[in-house]
C-alpha cells in the first residue's frame, strides 16, 4: 500500500502500469495507493465492525483486480483506476456489511 494525503496523476498512472510491467529484475510490483483519508476510513470500518486479515485482503484484491476494467482507455488509465477506488472501497464496505463478514 502507498498512503498519502493525496494521490498525484502521475503517481496514479505509475502505479496502475507498474502491475502490468515488470521492473528491471523482471518482477512486477503491486501498490494499491490509498488516501490518508481512504486509509482511516477503511480502519474506522474495521474498528467498528471487527477485523478481518481475510476481509482487509478481500477489499485491497478488488482494488487491484479494477484495474482490467481501465485497459482499454487510450491513456490515463491510472487516474482513472484511482478516481474509482473510493467506489470500490463503499461497494465493499457494503458487501461486507450484508454478507455479516464483519462482526458487530
Amino acid at each position: 500500500m502507498f498512503i498519502a494525503p493525496k494521490i498525484d496523476d502521475r503517481t496514479s498512472n505509475v502505479f496502475y502500469g507498474c502491475r502490468h510491467n515488470p521492473d528491471m529484475f523482471g518482477e512486477s510490483v503491486n501498490v494499491i495507493p490509498l488516501t490518508i483519508k481512504q486509509f482511516q476510513e477503511i480502519l474506522t470500518f474495521f474498528k467498528e465492525n471487527g477485523f478481518s486479515p481475510a476481509s482487509i485482503y478481500s477489499l485491497l484484491d478488488k482494488i487491484d483486480q479494477s484495474r482490467e476494467e481501465f485497459q482499454n482507455l487510450a491513456a490515463d488509465r491510472g487516474i482513472a483506476w484511482v478516481k474509482n477506488i473510493q467506489s470500490i472501497i463503499s461497494d465493499w464496505k457494503n458487501s461486507v456489511t450484508i454478507k455479516g463478514l464483519a462482526t458487530s
